[in-house]
């Protein structure tokens, strides 16, 4: 009896180190995406405030001066690559998705962690195995959720392949 607690007791250890994993992932990447879509921002802010300067160079250079066609030609491609990244990639959408589901998943971490605590660490000499399993369910639900989620935000984030067990403990390769 005390090996088959031991067995539920590993899993959910293992699984909260999944989740705290998948929390510090999911908030780097969400990270990068944000500072990466705040810097294409930037750029295009300055890029069309420099365009918008063009009448002037008109006016200094001459309007038939091939060097300021050729500048402001290429900051006009410059924006317009920018802002079709931006478009294209959805950056800031994506880096909220990431936060949000990282924000949850800590949240889920500590639902656990609370769960077990009220129903199995401080619940002596009953039995904890279904108490366990709930715990288990519920972060293998969590765990699926995360990583679908992750998934349709274009981040795979597969951690680890667990070795399941057979009733003769003859652990095999999922």
């Amino acid at each position: 009896m005390r090996e088959a607690m031991d067995s539920l007791q590993s899993g959910i250890v293992d699984r909260q180190a999944e989740l705290r994993s998948l929390v510090e992932i999911l908030g780097r990447h969400a990270y990068r995406l944000q500072r990466t879509s705040n810097i294409i921002k930037v750029s295009t802010i300055v890029l069309s405030a420099i365009s918008t300067a063009k009448g002037v160079a008109d006016k200094l250079y001459g309007a038939d001066s091939h060097i300021t066609l050729f500048i402001f030609t290429f900051i006009g491609i410059l924006t317009t690559v920018a802002l079709g990244f931006e478009a294209s990639f959805k950056l800031e959408k994506r880096a909220a998705e990431l936060n949000l589901l990282s924000a949850t998943t800590q949240a889920t971490v500590i639902h656990v962690d609370s769960e077990w605590r009220k129903n199995i660490g401080s619940n002596f000499g009953s039995d904890l195995r279904e108490a366990a399993r709930k715990l288990l369910t519920l972060q293998d639900t969590k765990l699926e959720e995360i990583h679908q989620k992750a998934a349709s935000s274009g981040l795979n984030v597969t951690l680890q392949i667990r070795s399941l067990e057979d009733p003769l403990d003859a652990p095999y390769q999922a």
